[in-house]
């Protein structure tokens, strides 16, 4: 869904959730209404890094659209009439292409981008909505193979990213605008106010542009492959925690962290495993005695109603174990542990990882997947008092992103768990596996006894 909203430290209104289209040449105002859908009349070009040109195209977004940072007056049920620049146009030649984000905007929505070759963003990589929804999004795109980036955080990690971004032009209406400037092309000087010395020049220029930047779409390739390469050569369960250690380090810090603070409550607290360090984000709402004078560090969000507040913790040693079982035996375990938990869990098998072409470029044969081994998307929640000792969750292959803590109405603590179960292949050839583990013993909830 499309949004408007403002990033701290930035002036300029953006728009999350266009739907991204790839041009061969400048299109004319009637190519632009054709693709506006019949209601996608806000449209802006972007000219990428590497020159391929896109247009963005969301229907006109309305007061009632603003997420964060809305105008203290500001009509709900009309178009918004100040200028808008698309976000994702802001940061995408930023990050070393391949690269993806997920952004987290607070009040359950993140922010989902995907920058493909040549730094464009794929027709639906530029998206907001749920947890379930932007990961959905990225186990679809995970077929046009594996980003060499992938970046995550909130706002603060968003506004880093702008200050480092080029000038955009604003969002337009494509009905009432015949014509869309694009950002590179904004210094073009006519050909009547120059003489055929100049003409001359601009052609030499242009040449050699050309040149440079075919150089630079070489070297992005050439770094993108050895990036490929690189992961591949590291099981990427093997480089992050093992559950327990990651489930020690996150109970730790919540155990630090107060239900109140300055008569704001707090509504949950989540933990994830970011470039291998702890990072706590807290969500606070606003009680009945408090007020945003007086109220804990963070950005405040919902118009002043609640606050998120961000802290990096130590890091967390990588697992180094590259024990994986049986894709049958593995959920055998999984939904064992769950039952024995009385947890509710759900896993998710991946898309197959056959890399395909973008669309607009020319397709090649599809190769069945090289690697022995997949994952299945794994989510685990209910009472925390129901937890187990962190122990029972060390399943080879199984590792946690985040943990999600949020009183319930009764007071007692709930969690959500999310994260990869990696497994070996139902074809591939058989490998030695870990014996199974013994029934889990409930331990964990003497850690926040205290805070009840």
């Amino acid at each position: 869904m499309p949004v408007l909203l403002k990033i701290p430290g930035d002036k300029r209104v953006f728009a999350a959730g266009l739907y991204w289209r790839h041009e061969d040449r400048k299109p004319s105002r009637k190519d632009l209404l054709a693709g506006s859908r019949g209601t996608d009349f806000w449209v802006v070009q972007r000219r990428t890094k590497s020159r391929s040109l896109q247009s963005g195209f969301t229907r006109p977004l309305l007061g009632s659209d603003f997420l964060l940072g809305a105008p203290k007056r500001l009509a709900q049920d009309k178009p918004y009439k100040g200028r808008v620049y698309s976000l994702a146009a802001a940061v995408a030649d930023v990050i070393q292409e391949p690269w993806l984000g997920i952004f987290d905007l607070g009040n359950g929505l993140y922010w989902y981008i995907a920058v493909r070759d040549s730094y464009e963003i794929l027709p639906d990589g530029d998206a907001v909505g749920d947890w379930d929804a932007v990961d959905a999004l990225r186990r679809q795109h995970a077929a046009y193979g594996e980003p060499s980036t992938f970046r995550d955080g909130g706002l603060e990690e968003i506004a880093s990213i702008l200050r480092q971004g080029p000038k955009v032009q604003p969002l337009v209406d494509v009905r009432k605008n015949p014509v869309l400037a694009v950002a590179i092309w904004s210094g073009v000087v006519t050909a009547t106010a120059v003489g055929g010395a100049v003409a001359w020049h601009i052609h030499e220029t242009k040449v050699e542009q050309e040149k440079i930047a075919a150089q630079e779409r070489r070297i992005a390739i050439e770094r993108a492959i050895e990036a490929r390469r690189a992961a591949s050569a590291v099981l990427p369960w093997a480089a992050q925690p093992l559950p327990a250690n990651f489930i020690r380090a996150c109970t730790s810090a919540l155990g630090k962290v107060s239900p109140s603070d300055l008569g704001w409550l707090l509504k949950s607290t989540q933990c994830r495993l970011v470039n291998g360090r702890v990072v706590l984000q807290n969500s606070w709402e606003i009680g009945p005695s408090a007020t945003a004078l007086e109220a804990p560090e963070g950005v405040l969000v919902d118009n002043g109603q609640k606050i998120l507040s961000k802290e990096v913790l130590s890091s967390i040693a990588p697992s180094r174990d590259g024990n994986v079982l049986p894709e049958a035996l593995a959920e055998r375990e999984i939904y064992g542990l769950s039952q024995a938990l009385s947890l509710k869990v759900r896993l998710l098998a991946s898309q197959p990882r056959v890399p395909r072409s973008l669309p607009g470029a020319k397709s090649s044969p599809s190769k069945p997947p090289s690697r022995p081994w997949t994952y299945l998307a794994f989510s685990v929640s209910g009472d925390l008092s129901h937890w187990g000792n962190p122990r029972d969750w060390d399943i080879p292959g199984l590792r946690f992103s985040s943990l999600t803590f949020s009183p319930s109405k009764t007071g007692d603590i709930q969690i959500k768990a999310l994260g990869n179960l990696y497994v070996l292949r139902a074809n591939a050839a058989r490998e030695p596996v870990r014996e199974s583990k013994a029934q889990p013993k409930p331990s964990i909830q003497a850690h926040f006894s205290a805070r009840k």
